[in-house]
């Protein structure tokens, strides 16, 4: 038990360093005790109890859900996002798209190569980094685009565009494929990855120190299915009978993260998923009730290591544990 005068001086000390701002080292200077001293006191000040320190966590912020998915799917980091239900789709897409952002603005550092993938949410996440103002120029970093192209009514907009964007915000070297996502058979598959331009890619994109990974579903408004990208929806549904609850870079898996195999995966230009587990950091960016299925079989599969999505969709995944 510490005597009165210790438990007064213990006092003294913690508030010269909580509420001063002092160092542990001004304070030993002030008092004429050691550092070391200073520190010892206040360690003994949080196990009696005289110092508690509180963490009140701002409104809008959900710790306790990114607890929890942590603790449940051993993540190495939850992201969630605040939104509110009556949302549509593309207001909770940009509010993911913006927490994505943030997240690889605050783990970015020189000398990293990051893959990307396709999606509606990671075009959000692009255009939101292009619009902070916190971003800096980052030296010898590479996108790489880690899935063919894939497109909308013709047009690509999911796949090269998100990796434009993101390598002139950050001042990088771009690497784009140059092959569709889905060829229209096996064979013209084989052509394109003998391409050494493709397989270079392809190359950097297995090595890569960061992936930042959208989560499809197997729906027919999805972008691969609005256009012109080699699958038909009977390969879809053959894919759903078969157990497809969703896919990352068009490796369509079931609930417990396995691929499906099926003529698909073997028309696909991109990173299978084996590769993509064996990515340092594996960043799986998706939300919304309609992929809570397709995101808790990346999660049972171990495929993503770090996941950002929104509350709600946090809440479901929580609740469907087992």
């Amino acid at each position: 038990m510490c005597s009165v005068d210790t438990r007064r001086f213990m006092v003294k000390i913690a508030r010269k360093f909580y509420e001063d701002k002092m160092t542990q080292a001004e304070i030993a200077s002030l008092y004429g005790i050691s550092r070391q001293k200073v520190q010892r006191l206040l360690d003994q000040g949080e196990r009696n109890g005289v110092i508690q320190v509180f963490i009140r966590p701002p409104l809008h912020i959900h710790e306790n859900l990114e607890n929890q998915l942590e603790r449940l799917y051993g993540l190495r980091e939850a992201v969630v996002v605040d939104v509110e239900p009556r949302w549509n789709s593309d207001v909770l897409r940009a509010g993911i798209g913006l927490g994505a952002a943030e997240y690889l603005l605050r783990v970015m550092r020189d000398h990293l190569r990051i893959v990307i993938s396709w999606g509606e949410t990671l075009l959000y996440m692009a255009r939101s980094l292009a619009q902070l103002s916190t971003v800096k120029k980052f030296n010898n970093t590479h996108i790489i685009q880690g899935l063919g192209f894939v497109s909308e009514s013709g047009k690509d907009s999911h796949s090269g565009e998100i990796v434009n964007i993101i390598a002139s915000v950050l001042g990088a070297q771009k690497h784009l494929l140059s092959a569709p996502g889905v060829t229209a058979s096996r064979e013209a598959r084989d052509i394109f990855l003998k391409d050494p331009n493709v397989s270079e890619v392809l190359h950097m994109a297995k090595s890569a120190d960061i992936a930042l990974l959208g989560i499809g579903v197997l729906t027919r408004d999805t972008i691969v299915m609005r256009g012109k990208n080699n699958i038909a929806w009977s390969e879809m549904e053959d894919l759903r009978k078969r157990g497809a609850v969703g896919d990352i870079t068009l490796r369509f898996f079931d609930r417990h993260g396995v691929l499906v195999p099926s003529d698909v995966d073997q028309r696909v230009v991109g990173l299978n998923l084996d590769e993509i587990r064996c990515i340092e950091n594996v960043v799986g960016i998706a939300g919304g009730l309609g992929k809570v299925e397709a995101i808790h079989g990346a999660l049972a599969g171990k495929l993503i290591k770090v996941l950002v999505t929104d509350n709600v969709t946090a809440q479901e995944l929580i609740s469907m544990y087992d």
